[in-house]
C-alpha cells in the first residue's frame, strides 16, 4: 500500500472528530483494488463533518433523517479514501439517477455501511462490476413464530 494512502486515512479519521474509526485500508489481491474498511459513530456526526472532510452535501439528502446523513458520509468517506488509495483525485462521487454512486471516469466500485460499519471496494478498472455489503444477520428465534 502506498504511504500516501495510508496518511490520508489517519488525516481522515482526525478531522472526522471521533465519527470514523478504526479505517482501514486492505490489498484485495487483485490489481488495482482496494477495500477500505472503518467504523462510524453516530453520537459523534455532525453536519459540518461533510466541510471538515471536504465531501459534498447532496441536495437529496436535505430531507433525509440524521442517521442517513451520517451513513452516506461515512459510506462516501471510505470511498474517496479508496479512490485516494488507487490515485484517483476526485471532488465528489455523486448519486445517479439509480440512486447509486457515480463513480469517476476509469474506476468502478461498491459502498455499503449498516450498523456502524461502513466499507468501500473499488476498482481502477471500469470493465468490472464491483459488489460490497454489510448486514446484520437475523437470528431464528426472531422469525420463529411458533
Amino acid at each position: 500500500m502506498r504511504a500516501s494512502a495510508v496518511r490520508h486515512l489517519i488525516a481522515l479519521s482526525a478531522r472526522s472528530l471521533g465519527f470514523l474509526k478504526d479505517v482501514t485500508l486492505h490489498d484485495t489481491g487483485y490489481v488495482d483494488a482496494v477495500l477500505v474498511h472503518g467504523r462510524f459513530d453516530f453520537e459523534c456526526y455532525t453536519e459540518d463533518l461533510f466541510h471538515k472532510l471536504a465531501l459534498a452535501f447532496p441536495p437529496s439528502l436535505c430531507t433525509a433523517l440524521p442517521l442517513r446523513r451520517a451513513e452516506f458520509l461515512a459510506g462516501r468517506a471510505m470511498a474517496d479514501a479508496a479512490l485516494q488509495a488507487l490515485g484517483k483525485l476526485t471532488t465528489e462521487i455523486p448519486i445517479g439517477p439509480d440512486r447509486a454512486p457515480v463513480w469517476p471516469k476509469g474506476s468502478v466500485g461498491s459502498i455499503t455501511h449498516a450498523r456502524g460499519h461502513c466499507a468501500c471496494f473499488a476498482k481502477g478498472d471500469p470493465g468490472w462490476q464491483a459488489g460490497v455489503d454489510i448486514e446484520a444477520i437475523a437470528s431464528a428465534t426472531r422469525w420463529n413464530r411458533s
